[in-house]
C-alpha cells in the first residue's frame, strides 16, 4: 500500500489451535490513529482481549508490532511484544531491540497476532513466502540460546531473527522473558509465560522486502544529521552502555541496595561501567541502524566463572542481581544474568526475588512462601 509509507501495510493473525493463518490490510486512518508498536497493540488489545480472560488461556491475544521507523535506517528504533500479563492481569508491552522488528517489516508484516494455543510445542518459521508450523518437540526443554542455534541450524539461515523462551516460559513462570540474538530480551511482564501458554516455543523471521518512504532523501539527510550529532558528541554510554549509570545513581542514592533498604551501596565501585569495562568487556553490539552500540559483549576471563559469556550486564541486572542483593563482584553478576537469559527469565524481577531477605532481620523471619532457602 503505496499511500502507507513506512508500513508495510499487512496484519499477520495466526491461530494455533486451528493452524489458520489470515492476512488483513493495515488501514491508513488506523495507523495514523495509534501509529505502531505498543500504540497498535493496546487498541488490538483492548478490542479483541476481555477483563475475564485468563493471561495464560488460549483466549489471551501474543501480539508483535512494529512502528514506521522500524527496519529503516533510522536510530533507535525498536519492536513491541504485547498481551495481557500474567503478572498483572493488565494490559502490558514489552520492547526489544536487535534485528527482530526489521526482519518482521522486510517479511511485510506491520503487527503479528498469535491466538489459540497448539496441542504440540512449534515454532513459527515466518518469511516473505508466508508462514510454516515447525514441530519444536525436540526443542521443548531447552534454554534459550541452544534453542537459537538449533533452528537457525534447521532452517539453513544464519541471519534468520530468531525470539525463544526458555523453560521459565515453558513452565509459565509470571516473569519468563522472551530472548533474541542471545543476549536481547524483551524482560518485563512476562511475555515469555504468554508464548509458553500457547506451546509457543520460538518465531523465527526473515524478509526481503524494501521499506518505501515517503521522502527518502530528505529522511536520509535527516538521519545523517543525527549520526553526525552522536558522532560529534561522543558520551560515556557509547563506551559502557546502561551500566555508566552505577556509579552517578550510587552517588545520589538511588541504586538499589539490599532489596532497597538503602540506596548507596558500599561496593559499587566494583560493579561499575568502569570496572565492566575494564575487566570482563570484549567489544559493544549495536541494534538495527544505530550507531551508538551501547550493549556490551561481555567474558569472564578468571576466577569461579571463568568462560561465562553474555551481553551485558546492563544498568537494570547489575543493580538488581548486584547491589540488590548484597553482591558486589561483576563477574559473579555476569555468570547470574547468563543464567537468567538462558533459562528465559528477567534478570530485574528475578533480582527482586532473591533480594527479599534484606527487608527482614533474617530471612526465619518472612512468611514460609516467601522464604528463600
Amino acid at each position: 500500500m503505496t499511500e502507507l509509507f513506512g508500513y508495510k501495510g499487512t496484519i499477520l493473525s495466526v491461530d494455533l489451535s486451528k493452524r489458520r493463518i489470515v492476512t488483513k490490510s493495515l488501514s491508513k486512518d488506523f495507523a495514523r490513529k495509534y501509529i505502531g508498536g505498543r500504540g497498535f497493540g493496546a487498541r488490538i488489545l483492548y478490542d479483541e482481549v476481555g477483563p475475564q480472560v485468563n493471561p495464560l488461556s488460549p483466549e489471551n491475544l501474543f501480539i508483535m508490532a512494529t512502528g514506521p521507523l522500524t527496519g529503516t535506517s533510522a536510530p533507535g528504533s525498536k519492536m513491541s511484544f504485547i498481551a495481557k500479563s500474567p503478572a498483572t492481569y493488565g494490559y502490558a508491552d514489552s520492547s526489544i531491540g536487535g534485528v527482530l522488528g526489521p526482519q518482521m517489516k522486510f517479511a511485510g508484516y506491520d503487527a503479528i497476532l498469535v491466538r489459540g494455543k497448539s496441542q504440540k510445542p512449534i515454532f513459527l518459521s515466518i518469511n516473505g513466502s508466508g508462514v510454516e508450523f515447525r514441530d519444536a518437540s525436540g526443542l521443548w526443554g531447552r534454554g534459550c540460546i541452544e534453542t537459537e542455534a538449533a533452528i537457525k541450524k534447521e532452517l539453513g539461515e544464519a541471519e534468520v531473527a530468531v525470539a525463544s523462551i526458555g523453560p521459565a516460559g515453558e513452565r509459565s513462570v509470571s516473569i519468563a522473558c522472551i530472548t533474541h540474538k542471545g543476549g536481547r530480551q524483551a524482560g518485563r511482564c512476562g511475555m515469555g509465560a504468554v508464548m509458553g501458554s500457547k506451546n509457543l516455543k520460538a518465531m523465527a523471521i526473515q524478509g526481503h522486502e524494501k521499506i518505501q518512504l515517503a521522502r527518502p532523501e530528505e529522511f536520509t539527510k535527516t538521519v545523517e544529521e543525527a549520526r553526525r550529532i552522536l558522532a560529534e558528541n561522543p558520551s560515556s554510554f557509547k563506551k559502557m552502555g546502561t551500566a555508566e549509570h552505577v556509579l552517578g545513581s550510587n552517588e545520589v542514592g538511588s541504586l538499589p541496595t539490599r532489596n532497597y533498604t538503602s540506596g548507596s551501596f558500599e561496593n559499587a565501585e566494583a560493579i561499575s561501567g568502569e570496572t565492566m569495562y575494564e575487566t570482563i568487556v570484549d567489544g559493544s553490539r549495536a541494534c538495527f541502524g544505530c550507531p551508538v552500540g551501547c550493549s556490551k559483549y561481555s567474558s569472564v576471563k578468571e576466577g569461579t566463572y571463568e568462560g561465562t559469556t553474555v551481553e551485558g550486564p546492563e544498568y537494570e541486572t547489575i543493580g538488581m542481581l548486584g547491589s540488590n542483593c548484597g553482591i558486589g563482584d561483576i563477574r559473579t553478576i555476569a555468570k547470574a544474568n547468563a543464567l537468567c537469559d538462558d533459562v528465559g527469565i528477567d534478570t530485574i524481577s528475578t533480582g527482586n526475588v532473591i533480594g527479599l531477605p534484606w527487608n527482614a532481620t533474617t530471612a526465619g523471619s518472612l512468611p514460609r512462601k516467601a522464604r528463600v532457602e
